[in-house]
């Protein structure tokens, strides 16, 4: 972040805080790596403010520690299916609702018209985020190259003709 030698102001006083506070996240991130909570993390922040564009990145730790250590970059790739739901979609959807423009008790076909195909027309916003959807399970294919972590998975695992894995978050 770029800092004014201006005497200080609102502006400057503003974009002081928000370096202190960005501070307590990486203080966080490391001390959190020291008590192997967390291999690693990459935070990369941009905020406008006031005719000016604000920049964070902190990168720290390990992408992955076993079966090598690979060190985390800016660039790294995260698995973020387990945490997409609960972190961006419901998030999403309780704004929607918020804003009258959806309810939890909607079909999920109101908003995915395709998504009522195959008997799933009554099967509500509210089914998919309290994981009662009824969805059946979703399962790699062969051939398929695994990308992340979790449920069994090992990145960079290619499945075999006779090999599936079966994956449901619904």
């Amino acid at each position: 972040m770029t800092q004014s030698k201006t005497k200080p102001n609102k502006k400057n006083m503003k974009h002081s805080l928000i370096k202190r506070k960005l501070g307590r996240v990486e203080k966080a991130v490391d001390k959190s790596i020291e008590k192997a909570e967390i291999p690693g993390a990459v935070i990369i922040a941009r905020m406008p403010r006031e005719d000016e564009v604000l920049d964070f990145e902190c990168v720290r730790g390990h992408a992955v520690l076993q079966p090598e250590r690979l060190p985390m970059t800016r660039e790294t790739v995260f698995d973020l299916a387990s945490l997409t739901k609960p972190m961006a979609t419901t998030a999403a959807i309780m704004l929607l609702v918020k804003d009258g423009l959806l309810t939890l008790d909607d079909p999920v076909a109101k908003v995915l018209p395709a998504f009522g195909d195959r008997d799933k027309e009554a099967v509500t916003l509210r089914h998919l985020l309290s994981h009662q959807s009824g969805v059946p399970t979703w399962e790699f294919e062969p051939g398929w190259i695994v990308a992340g972590r979790g449920a069994g998975m090992v990145p960079g695992h290619v499945f075999g003709k006779e090999e599936t894995l079966q994956y449901c978050s619904a």
